[in-house]
């Protein structure tokens, strides 16, 4: 019994950490700091945790219906990627989803989903 406890032990810190989900890495362009959790997008000043703006980018994370022999947390749908490109940030969730943001003011202005 001693020598399965420990045992179970690993099998369930290897299980419960290879299936946690995380945030994009935050981008910056030097006086903003862009950084999303689940499904929306939030700019901040450097230096600082002054919010600029806070956009939703899609209103649901949550999978139609769940498949029982995965993780909850693997299957919804969250933000995967930020990049700046000029004025605008895009971004891209875990269904392959791409949404374009101003930088400037959050505001969504080219919902292209499904283009990649």
């Amino acid at each position: 019994m001693k020598a399965i406890l420990p045992a179970l032990f690993v099998i369930f810190c290897v299980s419960t950490t290879l299936a946690k989900v995380g945030d994009p890495p935050p981008v910056t362009d030097g006086k903003t700091i862009y950084r999303s959790h689940a499904n929306y997008v939030e700019a901040l000043l450097v230096n600082s945790d002054t919010v600029i703006w806070k956009t939703v980018v899609y209103p649901d994370i949550e999978p139609l219906e769940y498949d029982p022999s995965l993780e909850g947390d693997v299957q919804l749908n969250i933000i995967t990627s930020i990049e700046i490109t000029g004025l605008k940030l895009k971004v891209r969730n875990s269904k392959d989803q791409i949404f374009f943001l101003n930088k400037v003011t959050g505001e969504l202005i080219e919902p292209t989903q499904g283009v990649k």
